[in-house]
């Protein structure tokens, strides 16, 4: 009498139990509803002291009020992006044998465990505060700046765990091409059956396209006291570019996997139904009279390998690449010329 493996059980329990810290922070309720109050409660915690220690008509002069908002849309973008990694989860069990689960789980448990995403968050938002203090915060009391700092590490923390996900996402590809998925040429997305997942690497690249977006916004027309400096001119280009590497990173890196995985599949089918077209051409060549059988052979497997030829290598759908070229052209041109605008002030301090 068999029994099933000690390995595989856990893998089958696990499979739909990602919920980090701040998921479960979120508690059961409805989770949009409690999400978005987790959102707009991070967003509050993160301003409420520098509106406590700071005039308000300085926090909209400059631009300071934009980190509150620029936390709460991450945390929610955080969320939107976890619950599509969830259901990544779930539909990449249903395409692979229960006993190879743990290769794609392990890694995703082991990479985006709580201890990891806070550590990546104080490690993030550390960062962000040396950069605005590098850039040059517009405060000279102390209850303004320290406050500043808080809210610049509140949104550096957040941000910080949603780009430290990028790790999790390619190590879980990585075991996920591994277990060798069911793939067929013949199903409608063109790519093998494995275009859901492309669809979820989109999502991940159009949230951190967001993010870039906001962040580029703020960089460029905060009044940094430090601006015209050449090295911050160069730190403000490699802070506002980091989340469009990290959103381009979701794409191609994982991709990439996916890809190569596509590309060996197509190769193997190729080349059998190679030899198979050719065994039956070699049997209608043998034979005198052309039997209807042989011939309905040579045509089925013709069209086989005319849909085997259509077979896209990437696992992206026409509707998701489209979907990924519109965020791109929407997120990244007005960046670029927010960029423009800031060597254009640099010029302007260095002719003063």
């Amino acid at each position: 009498m068999s029994t099933a493996s000690p390995a595989s059980a856990p893998a089958t329990n696990r499979q739909a139990t990602f919920r980090p810290f701040y998921v479960r922070l979120a508690g059961q309720g409805h989770p949009f509803i409690a999400q978005t109050g987790v959102a707009v409660l991070s967003g509050c915690f993160c301003m409420t002291p520098h509106f406590i220690t700071t005039d308000t008509a300085a926090i909209l002069r400059d631009l300071s009020w934009m980190v509150g908002v620029m936390t709460s849309a991450a945390m929610l973008l955080l969320y939107y992006a976890t619950a599509t990694l969830a259901k990544l989860i779930t539909e990449v069990g249903e395409r692979t044998p229960a006993q190879s689960r743990n290769r794609y789980l392990d890694p995703l448990h082991f990479w985006l465990s709580d201890a990891k995403f806070i550590a990546a968050g104080c490690f993030f938002g550390g960062l962000n505060c040396l950069m605005g203090h590098l850039f040059g915060v517009n405060y000279t009391d102390l209850g303004s700046k320290t406050s500043m700092f808080f809210a610049f590490f509140v949104v550096g923390f957040v941000c910080g765990m949603a780009a430290y996900g990028l790790i999790g996402v390619l190590d879980f590809t990585r075991g996920f091409v591994a277990t060798e998925p069911r793939l067929d040429y013949r199903e409608p997305d063109k790519c093998g059956g494995t275009s859901f997942y492309g669809d979820a690497l989109v999502k991940f690249s159009v949230v951190n396209l967001v993010m870039g977006a906001l962040i580029s916004y703020y960089i460029v027309f905060a009044p940094w006291a430090h601006r015209t400096k050449p090295l911050v001119h160069c730190l403000m280009g490699i802070w506002i570019a980091f989340p469009f590497v990290v959103s381009l990173s979701h794409l191609l890196g994982p991709g990439a996997f996916v890809h190569s995985m596509l590309r060996n599949y197509k190769k193997r089918e190729q080349r059998s139904l190679s030899v198979q077209i050719a065994h039956t051409r070699s049997r209608i060549a043998g034979q005198r009279n052309l039997s209807k059988e042989l011939r309905d052979d040579l045509e089925y497997d013709l069209k086989l390998q005319a849909e085997l030829y259509r077979m896209k290598t990437w696992p992206f759908s026409v509707a998701s690449t489209a979907h990924v070229a519109l965020a791109l052209l929407g997120e990244t041109v007005p960046a670029c010329l927010e960029v423009l605008k800031l060597i254009k002030l640099v010029g302007e301090g260095k002719a003063t």
